[in-house]
């Protein structure tokens, strides 16, 4: 589990490397007038959805042995995580104008390099739970 100190800092380094990722891709894509829109569609979709992540994957932690509750939890989780990743790319692929694949692509690439700074820095996160 996190400690109470490493949650404002893990949120501080996420929202600036989130923002920064965005502001190369759309640099690279020649479209940095778009930054300002992409951004607040970016952090306005995963606010509005965070609750329900923060939700599921808390069922998910607690029933992840449960037979019975597993697969149920596990597709609920699946589900959300493809329409956050479908909601992201699209929102990218707006800004950009490139091909859904691409998007899909540079929104999997933004996830992963995020996760290994937060573990990198913040090894906590990385401990299994129990």
């Amino acid at each position: 589990p996190v400690v109470a100190e490493s949650r404002v800092a893990l949120v501080l380094v996420d929202s600036a490397l989130a923002l920064a990722w965005y502001w190369v891709v759309l640099r690279v894509a020649g479209r940095t007038e778009r930054f300002l829109q992409t951004a607040a569609a970016i952090f306005g979709f995963q606010t509005v959805l965070q609750p329900a992540f923060v939700s599921v994957t808390w069922l998910f932690l607690r029933y992840m042995k449960d037979p019975v509750w597993q697969a149920p939890v596990s597709l609920l989780l699946l589900v959300l995580a493809i329409w956050m990743l479908a909601i992201n790319t699209r929102i990218l692929r707006s800004a950009t104008g490139w091909g859904q694949f691409v998007c899909v692509a540079v929104v999997l690439l933004q996830s992963l390099l995020g996760r290994l700074v937060e573990t990198s820095l913040f090894p906590e996160v990385a401990t299994p739970v129990p």
